[in-house]
């Protein structure tokens, strides 16, 4: 009885860490902090709501990905919002726009970037928004490791 109850406590346990949410940042400062901290990459996730079908992908092939639940550990996740950088109440507008500048000037939304500190190379945005082709960008961040 006792091995029993372990063993459903244990996989309890296994299924609500598996099941967590990404812990998404929308603070370009606090996530650079972090990942400096941390000596981790970014992955920063550019949206702007225009072409929700495009968001869909992202979210459902690579958001929700079981595979990047796995190798999450590795990175810090920020959200730029394109549609909310302009508004006078967003507290990071002036970062985020600079981010927005630097990493993905031709505004392509939605759009994937990793960010390497202490590095001067500049990984290619990602924007070819598939699903297959989402599978293979974590395959690539698998190999960072």
């Amino acid at each position: 009885m006792r091995i029993l109850s372990l063993l459903l406590i244990t996989v309890c346990f296994s299924i609500g860490s598996f099941a967590q949410k990404l812990n998404w940042s929308k603070d370009y400062l606090d996530a650079m902090n972090i990942a400096r901290t941390q000596n981790k990459s970014i992955i920063v996730f550019f949206t702007d709501g225009s072409d929700l079908e495009k968001q869909r992908l992202v979210k459902q092939h690579f958001l929700k990905s079981k595979a990047l639940k796995a190798i999450s550990g590795q990175f810090v996740f920020l959200e730029i919002d394109e549609s909310t950088s302009d508004k006078p109440s967003s507290n990071n507008k002036d970062f985020n726009n600079r981010l927005i500048t630097t990493y993905n000037p031709n505004r392509d939304f939605p759009a994937l970037q990793l960010i390497t500190i202490n590095t001067t190379t500049k990984p290619e945005l990602f924007t070819d928004i598939s699903s297959d082709r989402l599978k293979e960008f974590i395959q690539e961040l698998k190999t960072l490791n």
